[in-house]
């Protein structure tokens, strides 16, 4: 109810479209199988998922790439419908402290993420060995230009675990006044009584 509450919009214009393109598969796929064309049409897809990007030596295909595209957009998306369904409808049904709801939606969000993109990594035939060497390019990024970044998300845990800032308390930060909308890893959203939307970063609600 929540959902359609507040995306009325989205819904009415992609509901229809999302049909149109399922009929238009199930459409596709019947004449085919008139056709008796279903049988060369799945071979000659096959030969094309088969194809090796890296070499035939490499077990990177194109179709796995484009099943980890395929499974990191459809878990990013599940897993959003999982957060917004926990925050809106489930837990404001319990007596829970504030603050409490968007916590553990946001840790059950992150999670989620985290196995979608290793299960995308599996299904990409990618060893996780290999990126070791990923891991101290990062690294090295880090040390040299990722340090605002780093320290907004670890602001954002401490902000997410302690919870000293909850939603819809009044800040005044750095002479911006507004009510708090939202509380995120890196970034939050305060909403000044003017209707203006202004993000700040977690290190500055952090060091309040």
């Amino acid at each position: 109810i929540a959902a359609v509450r507040l995306h009325r919009r989205a819904i009415t214009r992609w509901v229809p479209r999302v049909v149109a393109g399922i009929g238009v598969f199930i459409w596709l796929t019947a004449t085919l199988d008139l056709l008796s064309l279903s049988e060369s049409f799945t071979d000659a897809v096959n030969r094309f998922l088969d194809f090796h990007i890296a070499g035939s030596a490499s077990g990177i295909t194109l179709g796995s790439v484009l099943g980890f595209f395929l499974i990191v957009l459809v878990g990013y998306f599940a897993a959003a419908a999982i957060r917004f369904g926990l925050r809106e409808e489930i837990l404001k049904r319990f007596q829970l402290s504030r603050g409490l709801p968007e916590l553990i939606s946001s840790a059950l969000y992150y999670v989620a993420l985290l196995m979608v993109f290793l299960s995308a990594v599996n299904v990409a035939g990618v060893e996780l060995n290999k990126f070791t060497v990923l891991t101290g390019a990062i690294g090295v990024g880090v040390g040299f230009g990722l340090q605002n970044i780093i320290n907004n998300f670890v602001s954002g845990l401490i902000l997410q675990i302690e919870r000293p800032i909850h939603i819809d308390d009044v800040l005044e930060i750095d002479g911006t006044t507004g009510k708090v909308t939202r509380i995120g890893v890196r970034s939050s959203t305060v909403q000044t009584f003017q209707g203006a939307e202004v993000i700040i970063p977690n290190a500055n609600l952090d060091r309040k």
